[in-house]
């Protein structure tokens, strides 16, 4: 029987007037108890002095790590703004060198108007810009080249989508109401890291399967 089980017993049961022997032995029972539970209480104690400041140092570098991580995360980030972006006249031998997912090289037969746009504070080019007349047709891109750089292009209204040969298109048609045989398609494009956005104004408004032979022709992807 424990030691401290047996003192509890001891002072349950109704006892007789103990002899000086039996006095004793019960004070040194009682002082042992005593020692005991002073024993495990200064253990709990050191133990908490020793493993407190282990965990907080866990803790802190713990905190310290994510932080660093986070920071260099966020300063690897590059953050282009809207008004550092220049935009210069361009070419189309340019543009297709500059180009590693599209086979824009049937612009080369069209008449048309190459522009470049780069962030003025590291260089980096963003995107091309490239306005073609199809016979009366008009087809404006934007090729975003560099995926850290967030073109600003919505698609408003009911977006449709269609499986095309190389690629999924996701357009919207709206019909000109100052001009009733004519429309504008606008959409996307999406291969890898590179997006085409394109604006095509159809004269006349043959409908969504003349527009796709269109854009197949001149939108293709590198094989």
């Amino acid at each position: 029987m424990k030691l401290k089980k047996y003192m509890k017993l001891m002072e349950d049961e109704p006892q007789e007037e103990m002899t000086e022997h039996e006095l004793e032995l019960y004070n040194s029972l009682l002082e042992r108890v005593e020692k005991n539970a002073a024993v495990r209480t200064a253990k709990r104690v050191k133990f908490r002095k020793i493993f407190a400041p282990i965990v907080s140092t866990v803790l802190l570098a713990i905190i310290t790590l994510t932080c660093v991580f986070t920071l260099n995360r966020v300063s690897n980030e590059i953050l282009y703004k809207d008004d550092k972006v220049i935009t210069q006249e361009s070419n189309v031998q340019e543009m297709l060198k500059d180009i590693q997912r599209f086979d824009l090289s049937n612009f080369e037969s069209l008449s048309n108007q190459v522009r470049m746009s780069y962030d003025s504070i590291s260089n980096d080019k963003l995107f091309y810009n490239i306005l073609a007349k199809i016979e009366n047709s008009q087809l404006e891109l934007v090729i975003v080249i560099n995926e850290k750089y967030n073109y600003k292009f919505d698609l408003k209204g009911e977006v449709k989508s269609v499986q095309l040969v190389d690629y999924t298109l996701f357009y919207t048609v709206e019909h000109i109401r100052d001009i009733p045989a004519k429309k504008k398609f606008r959409g996307r494009i999406k291969v890898q890291t590179e997006i085409v956005y394109f604006e095509f104004f159809q004269k006349p408004a043959l409908g969504d399967e003349a527009f796709f032979e269109t854009i197949q022709q001149v939108v293709k992807v590198k094989k």
